[in-house]
């Protein structure tokens, strides 16, 4: 019997969440058993930085695209004309060359990879009770339920994910919520490295947190929470590791409110060393499909503190392994204010956050995903 092939199809090969859980999962694959192609609709200049060389790439309708976001009428005419046409050719391509195809991410993805006549499985990581912006691909919720029935298996990343698809779109028979791959020994590794610079000050009681500057971290009322913070001339600090198209709207927050102990970071390639030496890793997310860096955190045996979004309660428990605060300004507030006037509470939470780690696996993450991808 000879390999299975297999495609991935996603809208990109690197940049957030879902494409890290992406990477982590391919590379895992056995490659004895399986033929990896990774496709998305951009040109992947450095795909093999991220991904192991067995894995294959392949860039969709690649004529067209030439033409993408270019000024000139002309040439949003032949796009539109070449993308229908590339399109129908590459679907046949997957549908004589391969086994099983995978959307890993809903929407335009989700869609492509319904078009195809082949064993089909899709992940979904948005949570819809915030953010159901797949909707604008369909003509009705009716539509879109009936195209994700027409998959094998739909995963979601986490109970909050599946229970908004149920409640936005429907529920569905194939549905299945599958932790997701995290190679826990390479985040340590990297934790590992001591060349960055250090950026917290010793005798202040440190928080990390790590993720783009945009709308759905919650970086706005973050800012909000440390000016009130200040005013009872509290001793802390804040580091913020990530970019995004919100930085100019939350530097002239932090300004005009006049907070000083919020540190904008950048993006940094391995954030992890930073991680490790914080007190605290902070989550203070609006919303999420599921927190990958909450699962970093774990790794790490970092205490914890994060609003209660996507996967955190499937992590942390109860506020067992991690303190899970309701997802508001105020109860953020509180839970920040009695952490830095109580130092204990961190070296408990390390303790319990160094056991909760043990569910961290990849090998049995990846595994639990190639069992649906085995027939019965």
């Amino acid at each position: 019997m000879g390999k299975i092939k297999i495609i991935f199809v996603n809208d990109s090969y690197h940049s957030g969440g879902a494409e890290k859980i992406l990477q982590e999962l391919v590379n895992h694959m056995p490659e004895d058993k399986y033929e990896i192609t990774v496709q998305t609709p951009k040109e992947a200049k450095a795909f093999y930085k991220y991904y192991n060389k067995n894995i294959n790439y392949y860039q969709a309708e690649p004529l067209s695209n030439k033409f993408y976001k270019k000024n000139n009428i002309f040439y949003k005419i032949i796009r539109k004309t070449l993308m229908p046409i590339e399109r129908k050719i590459r679907i046949m391509q997957i549908n004589y060359n391969y086994d099983i195809i995978v959307a890993f991410k809903e929407g335009p993805s989700l869609n492509y990879v319904s078009r195809t006549k082949i064993r089909k499985f899709a992940w979904l990581h948005i949570n819809f009770d915030a953010q159901h912006w797949t909707k604008r691909y369909y003509k009705s919720s009716d539509e879109e339920y009936r195209i994700m029935s027409g998959f094998e298996k739909i995963v979601c990343v986490s109970e909050s994910v599946k229970k908004g698809l149920e409640r936005h779109v429907g529920k569905l028979a194939n549905t299945v919520v599958l932790m997701n791959p995290l190679d826990e020994n390479k985040i340590k590794q990297k934790a590992d490295f001591s060349n960055q610079v250090s950026i917290f000050k010793k005798e202040k009681i440190s928080f990390l947190c790590v993720g783009r500057l945009n709308f759905a971290k919650g970086y706005d009322r973050l800012v909000r929470i440390v000016e009130k913070l200040e005013k009872k001339t509290l001793d802390f600090e804040i580091c913020i590791i990530g970019e995004g198209e919100e930085r100019e709207k939350i530097e002239d927050l932090i300004s005009k409110r006049k907070v000083t102990s919020i540190k904008l970071i950048g993006y940094c390639e391995n954030p992890y060393p930073y991680m490790k030496k914080a007190d605290w890793f902070l989550c203070c997310s609006k919303f999420e499909g599921f927190s990958t860096v909450l699962q970093e955190a774990l790794v790490l045996g970092k205490a914890i503190i994060t609003t209660d979004i996507g996967g955190a309660r499937e992590l942390l428990g109860d506020s067992e392994y991690g303190i899970v605060v309701e997802n508001s300004e105020e109860a953020l507030y509180c839970a920040m204010k009695s952490i830095i006037e109580n130092s204990e509470k961190k070296e408990y939470y390390e303790m319990m956050t160094l056991e909760r780690a043990k569910l961290i696996n990849v090998e049995k993450s990846v595994s639990d995903i190639l069992l649906l991808f085995e027939r019965n």
